[in-house]
C-alpha cells in the first residue's frame, strides 16, 4: 500500500538547475549539492526536461566544458504518478536501469522524486552510503516510518 506520495522526496529541497544554464555559472551550487542526481527544468520546476548525473557535470567542468549548457548532459527524466505502488516503483526503477523518478501531483506538477534507494529502504530499512550523514538519515528514516506507519493506521509502537 505504500505509494510514490509517501516515498518521495518532496520538490522543495530538491537541486534543480535551468538547463539552458551554462556550467561555469552552476559550478557553486553544483559543488554544494548532497545530490548525485539533478533535475534539469525550464522556465519552472513544473517543466522538468531531464536528470544529470552530478559526476557528469564535475567531469566537463574539469575538462574545461564550462560554456557547454546543463541540458546537454541530461538524461531523459521519467514520471510517475504520486499513486504509484512501491512494487511496481520497484519493477520500473529494474525496466529503466535509472535510479531517480520524477512524481507527478494530479494536475501534472512536480511534487518531489523517488530514488531507487527509497523503495528499497522500505523493504530493508536504512541503506546508508559513503556520502550519508548517519545519525541525520536514521533520525530522518525513523521519522518517515513512523509518519507513514501512522498513516496507515498503525501505532508504531506496536509495530516491529
Amino acid at each position: 500500500d505504500v505509494t510514490a506520495a509517501d516515498l518521495m522526496t518532496p520538490r522543495v529541497p530538491l537541486t534543480y538547475l535551468t538547463g539552458d544554464r551554462p556550467l561555469a555559472d552552476a559550478q557553486t551550487e553544483i559543488i554544494a549539492s548532497q545530490h548525485s542526481r539533478i533535475v534539469v527544468i525550464g522556465e519552472s520546476i513544473d517543466q522538468v526536461t531531464g536528470v544529470v548525473l552530478k559526476d557528469a557535470l564535475l567531469t566537463a567542468l574539469i575538462d574545461h566544458q564550462g560554456e557547454a549548457t546543463i541540458a546537454s548532459l541530461q538524461r531523459p527524466a521519467r514520471f510517475v504518478p504520486e499513486t504509484m505502488r512501491a512494487d511496481k516503483l520497484l519493477k520500473a526503477f529494474q525496466d529503466t536501469r535509472e535510479h531517480l523518478v520524477i512524481v507527478l501531483d494530479e494536475y501534472g506538477g512536480v511534487s518531489g522524486v523517488v530514488t531507487l534507494e527509497d523503495v528499497l529502504e522500505v523493504l530493508t530499512d536504512d541503506i546508508i552510503d559513503e556520502t550519508d550523514r548517519m545519525t541525520d538519515l536514521k533520525a530522518i528514516a525513523r521519522r518517515k516510518r513512523e509518519q507513514l506507519l501512522r498513516s496507515k493506521g498503525f501505532n508504531p509502537g506496536e509495530v516491529p
